[in-house]
């Protein structure tokens, strides 16, 4: 059969067969006189078994050993089970991230646990500060390693108030309130200071 055939029946590529015959995974057939590739029965229950393997997570570089070999199946087995369960877990805790940004409606580039430390939205941040607390939490998100994010936001119920969201938009929010109203009282006391001049020069 040739190339094409070959690939057809297997479910791959032809460059997948010219991959694994350079690395030699796959024997190269001899050619007909028309210089094409012939392949045999032989050909298709070995490139079977490579596919079978590699849909198993067996890295290629690996697989001439356990295809020569097949006492070492066993062996490779247990680490394609470590694999696979490490994969599980490591799914299932993004399945977790993804879950907790959909209940906190926190952005997907902030870890989710640092998301009870952002600012409410509906307390009218202005949008530059908005922006800085949010580049902070993420710088912080990467700094600190596995699990530190859990740690640090089981700190928060300990901290004191004014280190609470709604504490730090009020304390930002504060600044931007007391000087108007200071202004304006110093303007009443600026219009009324010529008014007891004038009645005493009457």
């Amino acid at each position: 059969m040739l190339s094409s055939e070959l690939a057809e029946l297997a479910g791959v590529t032809v460059r997948t067969l010219r991959h694994y015959h350079q690395i030699g995974l796959l024997p190269e057939p001899r050619r007909a006189s028309g210089g094409y590739r012939e392949y045999d029965v032989g050909h298709l229950v070995r490139l079977l078994r490579i596919t079978r393997m590699t849909a198993l997570g067996v890295q290629l570089s690996v697989l001439p050993a356990v295809l020569d070999h097949p006492a070492a199946a066993e062996e490779l087995l247990d680490e394609l089970d470590r694999r696979a369960a490490a994969d599980i877990e490591r799914l299932t805790a993004r399945r977790a991230d993804i879950a907790a940004l959909r209940h906190s409606g926190a952005p997907p580039d902030l870890p989710p646990e640092l998301s009870a430390w952002r600012s409410d939205p509906a307390a009218g941040l202005p949008a530059d500060m908005a922006r800085y607390e949010h580049e902070q939490l993420v710088l912080v998100g990467h700094l600190i390693d596995t699990g530190g994010p859990a740690d640090l936001a089981a700190l928060r119920p300990r901290r004191s108030p004014p280190a609470t969201s709604k504490t730090c938009n009020a304390a930002r929010a504060t600044p931007a309130v007391r000087p108007h109203r200071r202004a304006g009282q110093g303007m009443s006391a600026k219009r009324a200071s010529p008014v007891a001049p004038a009645g005493r020069n009457r």
